[in-house]
């Protein structure tokens, strides 16, 4: 399961476990001991703990008033530094992950309504096809498709109408999915269900709509 945010400790007398217990939901960090010189991905949200640490080790300049250092990273007190603010700033960390991801990852649905005849099947058929390298990751269940392109747009289809357009274009269009190797299927809902169950920061609608981000490899 792919880690949504980084928390990095910085106070050397905390522990992981004295966060995780103060988290909405523990399992979509990654949780890096700053001593331990763990490596980490710098391109998503990333909350550092610590003031003090912070500003003797890292970012002298650090603005006591601004919680925020960059667009994706943000700094609050441990909990033995100011409670009440530590506790504020998880809480604002968690929306704020989630603005990220709805700002860099824009979903545009299908509109079936635009595509009444099999024209529309043809374009899309035509959008794996044709544009195949333009694409990231697709996740695929039993009903719903979700395309994730090198440019950050995801597109979502409900394939259940398209039953109704013409059904070996449908299959086709499965078929053709399924022989990419970018492809991410959860034909019984496996891999949706197992972040449903621990990940309560997004609702399941948006989860559906991001696994193809959330689960992909590359």
């Amino acid at each position: 399961m792919m880690k949504i945010a980084n928390i990095i400790i910085l106070d050397s007398i905390i522990s992981i476990a004295d966060i995780i217990g103060d988290l909405t939901d523990s399992t979509s960090y990654k949780f890096i001991n700053i001593t331990d010189n763990n490596t980490y991905d710098n391109t998503i949200p990333t909350l550092y703990i610590g003031y003090t640490s912070l500003k003797a080790n890292i970012l002298p300049d650090v603005n006591i008033l601004d919680k925020q250092i960059s667009d994706i990273s943000y700094w609050t007190f441990s909990k033995n530094e100011k409670m009440v603010d530590y506790f504020n700033d998880l809480r604002n960390f968690e929306l704020n992950i989630l603005n990220y991801y709805q700002s860099i990852y824009k979903y545009k649905p299908f509109n079936f309504m635009l595509y009444k005849n099999s024209k529309g099947f043809d374009d899309l058929i035509k959008l794996f096809t044709v544009s195949i390298d333009k694409i990231k990751s697709v996740y695929i269940n039993n009903r719903s498709v979700y395309i994730l392109f090198k440019n950050n747009e995801i597109i979502g289809l409900d394939l259940m109408y398209f039953w109704y357009i013409d059904v070996s274009k449908t299959i086709n269009l499965i078929k053709t999915i399924l022989n990419t190797n970018i492809l991410i299927y959860d034909k019984h809902k496996s891999i949706y269900n197992s972040y449903v169950n621990t990940n309560i920061m997004f609702d399941r609608y948006l989860i559906e709509r991001y696994l193809c981000v959330f689960h992909s490899s590359i």
